[in-house]
């Protein structure tokens, strides 16, 4: 999905989107890795896609919350889009 999206090519991005979505759709929260999160919510927002990032970064937050954790890249990746990173 994020290749696709920094080709600018949406239709590939649509069927990666979808298809990743189908896979993690089959996995309890606590098992996908939050590095998979955000990588989809990188792929959104370079397509400007709000609600697909937002769903990524909530899908990476539960399962972070799940395992008892927080997930470095999830959290800087937050703190990019609010403007705090440095």
């Amino acid at each position: 999905a994020r290749a696709a999206a920094g080709a600018g090519d949406r239709h590939a991005f649509e069927e990666a989107w979808s298809g990743a979505w189908g896979l993690l759709r089959r996995m309890d929260d606590e098992r996908v890795p939050p590095g998979t999160m955000v990588e989809l919510a990188r792929a959104a927002a370079m397509v400007r896609d709000w609600d697909r990032m937002e769903q990524a970064v909530r899908h990476g937050q539960k399962g972070a919350d799940g395992r008892g954790r927080d997930h470095p890249g999830l959290d800087r990746f937050l703190d990019t889009l609010r403007g705090e990173a440095p």
